[in-house]
């Protein structure tokens, strides 16, 4: 599996946003924008995304 998600070697990094300086700041700006809410928000709806599928 890994041979063909990391070709190149250990890590395989590549995506449409990698290393874009607007996308980087998008990202700093939601991180200090997030308070203890949008945290619980999280958790919640990550909580409800895992309950949809069947535990091993």
């Amino acid at each position: 599996m890994m041979r063909r998600l990391a070709p190149l070697g250990p890590v395989y990094q590549a995506g449409t946003l990698s290393g874009n300086p607007v996308a980087t700041a998008a990202g700093l700006a939601t991180l200090r924008a997030a308070d203890d809410a949008v945290y619980a928000a999280l958790d919640a709806n990550a909580d409800r995304l895992a309950g949809c599928y069947p535990k091993r």
